[in-house]
């Protein structure tokens, strides 16, 4: 091959690299409140809400009220310690058996403090 032959196919396999990263911040990466909320209860083992956890981190604010964290993410599978503890299933662990869950902790005045995910 020649020079100029590798240049070009660097250069096409930059562009495909920088398409495809373009591609999965938009579709897999991307939050989407009414997807995740269609997802509430399903058994599916592909619950695409795993794939939102990046986003959702950055629109989930300490302070906010239940009423605002519903009003994002529906209503939860579960609610432990009298409405402190908010649990949306994720599905079963890409890379295990765990089934994993996303927690969001309300503290007495109904605020949000803290949220992650855990596995269990």
């Amino acid at each position: 091959m020649t020079r100029k032959t590798l240049i070009g196919v660097g250069g096409a396999t930059a562009l495909l690299v920088l398409a495809a990263g373009g591609y999965m911040a938009t579709t897999a990466g991307g939050f989407d409140s009414d997807r995740w909320k269609a997802q509430r209860n399903s058994p599916a083992r592909d619950n695409p809400r795993a794939g939102m956890l990046g986003n959702l981190k950055d629109r989930l604010r300490p302070g906010m009220t239940r009423d605002e964290v519903v009003a994002l993410l529906g209503e939860p599978e579960a609610k432990e310690k009298e409405g402190a503890r908010y649990i949306y299933d994720l599905g079963a662990s890409a890379f295990g058996v765990d089934y994993e869950y996303y927690v969001v902790e309300f503290d007495a005045d109904g605020k949000l403090v803290r949220h992650a995910m855990t596995r269990g």
